[in-house]
């Protein structure tokens, strides 16, 4: 989640380093899930996210993916300020741009 700095900024406003970028991509968890938040047009669940990813892969149960999700990929994302992630509401909020970035 985002935090304010020391000198007052929103670190909501700070870019990807290239470690980011690189650990983040390196992950095929996280590429499945930017490749379903990219298709997504605002907040969605972690139900719904699973079921989008379930979808574009091969033997894969949904509840395995909502796991993965919930335990891997998504704390890494929002480690990064991808997405803002409210595990005990199951609530994911994607940062579109950094999504975009991401995903092109």
């Amino acid at each position: 989640m985002s935090q304010t700095t020391k000198d007052g900024t929103n670190d909501r406003n700070r870019e990807l380093s290239e470690n980011d970028r690189h650990r983040l991509l390196a992950n095929e968890g996280c590429r499945l899930t930017l490749d379903a938040l990219a298709a997504q047009s605002g907040p969605v669940s972690v139900s719904g996210l699973a079921e989008s990813i379930a979808v574009r892969t091969d033997d894969v149960d949904e509840s395995e993916v909502a796991t993965t999700l919930h335990h891997v990929s998504l704390p890494m994302l929002a480690d990064a300020d991808v997405v803002d992630y409210d595990a005990t509401e199951h609530h994911v909020e994607p940062r579109f741009e950094l999504v975009d970035e991401l995903t092109q």
